[in-house]
């Protein structure tokens, strides 16, 4: 790279990670140098649900997985790294075969840089992007992080990864209002403790590439010029000097507006590059202004060769300028896209990722055969499945056509002369001339299976929500269709967190279904037939109503009453983060054993049902009140800080090991240190559902200065 670098000129350097004018922007196409053989390039493969790309041909589009929620949902890190697995094998058979973005003939070529996985903190349910993220928890989105960038990465026996992998978005984007001039007051503590662990973990354990920088300003200071966060957190504390940086769409010219007021456009592209950006997506600051900048002293040539070695040293890593066929990778094709066993990985991820939140009169399994009438906006609509950031075009040519409804899905599995379906109302209007038909429709019927929700005209990137309520006529014609009598199925399309306090008592089953995207109708219809059982856990709190709208968004802190997440939420959640039931079910038994760690156990899983499932044991650290008093922060009422998942055969038990070290009781001090205290500390194991098995921890300070843990 040094070489490279050395023979090009400064307009040259900054042509090279800076847009070109001829193309969009946002893409981020940037020039090469001809003359030494350095190519073009374009920065922006989204990479959060597929590969995001033009479709090949009919058979030919990526990928597309069930939206993130669902993938959280599983607790499942093989299914996240199979899904990395294919989105690398399809990326890099797609920049093969120079496939596009967006559409054919649209000049966007592929290139091997990845953005994805999304995996900003999920803080309040009216956050228009929460579709695109994991869950909630901090440690929940670091696995997602470590296993998904892990797939993407896979290296051939040459040490080529697949791709480069980027995480979304570098940190505290939790909120669209007031989007690239928003700026938030946020502690040491809340930093460390819920706003950068899943990204230390994705970048030191998973080895992701790099991040895109976000729009907002932590403490006064824009992210994408943010020195603290970028240069001495990042590159030294976590020792990632070659860390590479790309800032979000646009973000280097918001820096001429509030936090920042940059006085000119030259003084904003170099207070982004000396602040730790390596490549400006997005915005022309630095294409028009960053020589300029250089000139003035206001930037250095210095800072320009920095991130442009920062910005190709992964190129050169992953052989983008070597021989073709010396990559192992060089064999993927078109048949590798979308190829049979991608699609099983895929519906494997949907089945796994759904979540039974009740189950009352045996309503499940449907019996295939019975009169099932699907009423309901959700359960008509295609494009009203999608999460935020889908494929580019995820059926061939554009639109959403081949994307099964739910309705057809089950009509699919049940039989298209015993299936009927009617939306009855719109997703937000106040039309009722539906209705009459849909309670026909529910009154003739065996079982009724409701789907409620949002689509993205109520959240998505640009739009929080104001109210948490499924919008229009929804929730009264619910009540209609609980009042004719059948058992009802409500099925939940959402991203974000939709309120249940009206909804729950009417049902006999609840299913949240998160985002299906193109698969998740499929694995829907399996569900609730019985032909599968693979239940999911909640990836996120779902508070009371009073309390979503209570929330201000504006506000940080994790720990302000009533307190945000599972982890520091003082009420009582409608239902808790980790909760999800089965058609089956399971008993569970830990205990204390001896291993290579200090602190090792084992959990006992029985299912004392009739038919195979699967299940998920969540470990969870909770500070005792000795902990908690001395404490000058605040202190999580629990922590995720383990969970396996397992599939058990009916009457069958299996056994799971968890090995910890001292490290799992950490906090987070008031300066953003982690401190193991003295004093006692429970670990609790649980499905999500049963009563928790505890056991308590006193942990002493030797006169070595070691600390020991004692069960007690």
């Amino acid at each position: 790279v040094q070489n490279l670098i050395s023979l090009l000129t400064l307009e040259e350097k900054i042509a090279a990670i800076a847009p070109d004018l001829d193309f969009d922007t946002c893409t981020t196409h940037v020039k090469g140098a001809a003359h030494v053989g350095f190519p073009p390039y374009m920065w922006l493969v989204e990479t959060n649900t597929a590969v995001a790309s033009a479709c090949i041909s009919e058979t030919k589009c990526t990928t597309e997985f069930s939206g993130p929620l669902t993938m959280g949902a599983s607790f499942n890190r093989t299914a996240w790294r199979l899904k990395g697995t294919v989105f690398g094998t399809e990326q890099r058979a797609l920049v093969n075969v120079h496939g596009e973005r967006g559409r054919e003939g649209s000049r966007d070529y592929l290139g091997l840089t990845a953005y994805g996985p999304n995996i900003n903190q999920q803080r309040d349910p009216r956050f228009g992007r929460t579709s695109e993220l994991p869950g909630e928890d901090p440690y929940l989105s670091g696995q997602y992080a470590i296993y998904f960038v892990r797939g993407m990465q896979e290296k051939d026996s040459h040490g080529y990864p697949k791709v480069m992998a980027y995480l979304k978005h570098f940190t505290a984007y939790s909120r669209e209002t007031g989007r690239g001039h928003d700026d938030y007051n946020i502690s040491m503590h809340d930093l460390f403790d819920t706003y950068l662990p899943q990204f230390e973990a994705g970048l030191k354990e998973g080895e992701a590439t790099g991040v895109m920088c976000s729009y907002n300003a932590v403490n006064g200071v824009p992210m994408c010029a943010n020195d603290y966060l970028l240069n001495q957190i990042m590159r030294k504390k976590w020792n990632l000097p070659n860390l590479h940086v790309t800032t979000d769409c646009g973000a280097p010219a918001n820096l001429l507006g509030a936090p920042a007021n940059a006085p000119d456009n030259a003084t904003a592209a170099a207070w982004s590059i000396m602040n730790g950006s390596d490549v400006e997506m997005g915005s022309t600051m630095w294409t028009t202004n960053l020589k300029e900048a250089v000139e003035r002293n206001l930037a250095t040539e210095e800072a320009v060769n920095q991130a442009f070695y920062r910005s190709y040293r992964p190129h050169f890593i992953a052989g983008r300028f070597d021989d073709f066929e010396k990559s192992e990778w060089s064999k993927f094709g078109v048949n590798d896209i979308n190829s049979d066993g991608h699609r099983q990985i895929q519906l494997e991820a949907a089945l796994q990722g759904l979540v039974l939140l009740k189950h009352e009169n045996s309503a499940l399994p449907v019996k295939i055969g019975s009169k099932v009438a699907v009423v309901g906006p959700l359960g008509v609509t295609r494009q009203g499945l999608m999460s935020d950031y889908e494929n580019d075009q995820s059926c061939y040519g554009g639109g959403h056509d081949c994307i099964p409804t739910l309705a057809e899905s089950i009509s699919a599995v049940n039989g298209a002369s015993i299936t009927t379906s009617a939306s009855g109302v719109d997703i937000d209007s106040n039309k009722t001339d539906g209705i009459p038909v849909a309670l026909q429709l529910a009154s003739d019927a065996d079982v009724v299976v409701l789907c409620l929700g949002i689509t993205k005209a109520q959240e998505r990137e640009t739009l929080d929500r104001k109210d948490t309520r499924v919008p229009g006529l929804q929730e009264d014609f619910a009540q209609q269709v609980f009042n004719v009598g059948k058992p009802v199925i409500l099925v939940l399309v959402n991203g974000g967190q939709v309120a249940l306090d009206n909804l729950v008592a009417g049902p006999s089953a609840i299913v949240e279904a998160f985002n299906p995207n193109t698969i998740g109708g499929t694995a829907l219809a399996l569900s609730l037939f019985g032909i599968e059982n693979r239940w999911g856990k909640l990836p996120y709190t779902i508070y009371p109503y009073d309390v979503m709208q209570a929330f201000d968004m504006k506000d940080h802190s994790m720990s302000t009453a009533p307190g945000r997440t599972h982890r520091y939420f003082t009420g009582k959640p409608v239902y808790p983060f980790g909760y999800g039931l089965s058609l089956t079910s399971f008993e569970m038994s830990c205990y204390p054993t001896t291993g290579k760690k200090k602190l090792n156990y084992q959990c006992v899983v029985i299912n004392a049902g009739n038919i195979i499932g699967d299940e998920v044991i969540q470990v969870y650290h909770s500070a005792g009140d000795d902990v908690r008093s001395k404490a000058k922060h605040p202190v999580p009422l629990q922590s995720l800080v383990g969970f396996e998942r397992i599939r058990v055969e009916a009457g069958d038990v299996d056994i799971i090991s968890f090995d910890f070290d001292l490290s799992v009781f950490e906090l987070v001090n008031e300066k953003g240190d982690k401190i193991v205290y003295p004093g006692t500390h429970m670990l609790r194991f649980t499905n999500g559902v049963l009563e928790p098995v505890e056991f308590c921890h006193m942990i002493t300070r030797e006169a070595t200065g070691n600390l020991r843990a004692s069960l007690s």
